[in-house]
């Protein structure tokens, strides 16, 4: 096996370097012998994540010789590399993961196979990265790598409470007292068991995946909390003063003026929230909306972004509809907009001709157009539209959600009046 200029680059830069045409991946191991190689424990994720020039995609390991310390290395993937393309492919139908770890002269040849579950992962992350590349008019490789290193941190997507062997001994010595139970006891607990679990997959497996990344936002925003609080401790005044400059230095003024009147309705939403008149399901619905919006808004600081009043404003949105009436306030006026998406636009593209045509919008966003906004101010635009169009239709008496396709009464989703 040849390692080339570049491979050395790669090994020294990501720890790693990818054989695409030879199925192999060759990993770094300075100081570390052929016994420590082999008995290693891997763990391996496909990550996808977005960046500013396009979405990153990246074969992330963890190979600890020894519990206490472990190595890290990745490989970002270029989405237009057809060879890397078609590697990620295999590795995610097949499972099979072949390894060279290079120790100064040595290479000691290493396979793993991937469990079926990280498999399944593996493609539809990978079909992810790819549909987002066909939604970027400026993905630059280079850049996203480059961006991805200064804001994302590896180790974090291998935390864990306990590990994958654990998990495994813990299961077969489970599976084995099982086989020693009575039959007509086991029978009696499968019933049970999948009868419960039908009902609950019938009425709520389609959000079950939405529900975990929701978890895993507010687990992010519970650990960003931990590393400000180790940061200011009970010191109040310091933490405002900083949530204070982070708005001041990426907000217009104009934006600020306009947010100016924001401590009111928070108010008003707080009092409302505590009133008996907002049911207990609603209650937990903006719950869990405002806890994956906070995720959203410390994962943006976490990779070093500044906090404006757009990224506060996702917070606010899910309380919207608990807003009271403000007299004498007119109500922002969403006709075009809902006209836009019943002629059967996506709501990137609603939200893209809102910004073009709203001169109020424009300015707040610092006179962007829609591409060149972030990824979190997009989906704060859209989320502002989307509740905009929402309320137009509850005013209005309209049908809402609207009709996928315009030319089929109902499309593919149910249209139902609010």
């Amino acid at each position: 096996m040849q390692i080339s200029e570049q491979d050395r680059k790669n090994l020294s830069r990501f720890g790693c370097t990818l054989h695409p045409r030879e199925n192999l991946l060759c990993v770094r191991w300075t100081d570390l012998g052929r016994e420590q190689a082999l008995a290693a424990h891997i763990l391996v994720r496909t990550i996808h994540t977005q960046c500013t020039n396009g979405p990153m995609l990246c074969l992330a390991f963890e190979i600890s010789p020894t519990r206490a310390l472990a190595h890290y290395c990745y490989f970002p993937i270029d989405l237009k590399n057809q060879v890397q393309q078609a590697y990620l492919t295999s590795l995610a139908k097949k499972g099979q993961l072949h390894l060279a770890f290079i120790a100064g002269r040595k290479i000691i040849s290493r396979n793993h196979q991937l469990p079926p579950a990280q498999q399944k992962q593996a493609a539809e992350v990978h079909s992810k990265a790819v549909e987002a590349l066909r939604g970027c008019t400026n993905y630059k490789f280079s850049a996203v790598v480059n961006e991805f290193e200064k804001t994302i941190r590896i180790p974090q997507f291998f935390e864990r409470a306990i590990s994958d062997e654990e998990i495994s001994k813990a299961l077969e010595s489970l599976r084995a007292k099982a086989t020693q139970l009575p039959a007509e006891k086991r029978v009696l607990a499968q019933q049970i068991v999948h009868g419960i679990a039908d009902i609950l997959k019938n009425r709520y497996g389609d959000k079950v995946r939405k529900f975990m990344a929701d978890l895993l936002s507010v687990r992010t925003a519970f650990l960003m909390l931990f590393d400000y609080q180790r940061e200011f401790g009970d010191d109040y005044e310091r933490l405002v003063s900083c949530l204070t400059d982070h708005v001041g230095v990426n907000t217009g003024e104009e934006a600020l003026k306009k947010a100016s009147n924001w401590p009111r309705k928070l108010e008003s939403i707080l009092k409302t929230l505590q009133d008996a008149n907002t049911s207990a399901e609603e209650k937990a619905r903006l719950d869990s909306e405002f806890k994956a919006a906070l995720g959203r808004a410390l994962d943006y600081l976490s990779r070093g972004r500044g906090l404006s009043i757009s990224i506060l404003q996702d917070l606010v949105l899910p309380f919207r509809a608990l807003l009271p009436a403000q007299p004498g306030r007119p109500v922002e006026d969403y006709s075009r907009e809902y006209e836009w998406k019943a002629s059967g636009m996506s709501w990137t593209e609603v939200a893209t001709k809102r910004l073009q045509e709203n001169a109020d919008v424009r300015a707040e966003f610092g006179g962007r157009d829609f591409s060149s906004l972030t990824l979190e101010e997009k989906e704060i635009l859209r989320n502002r539209v989307r509740e905009g169009v929402r309320s137009y239709a509850e005013r209005t008496g309209k049908l809402f959600p609207l009709p996928e396709n315009p030319t089929q009464p109902g499309g593919s989703v149910e249209a139902q009046k609010i």
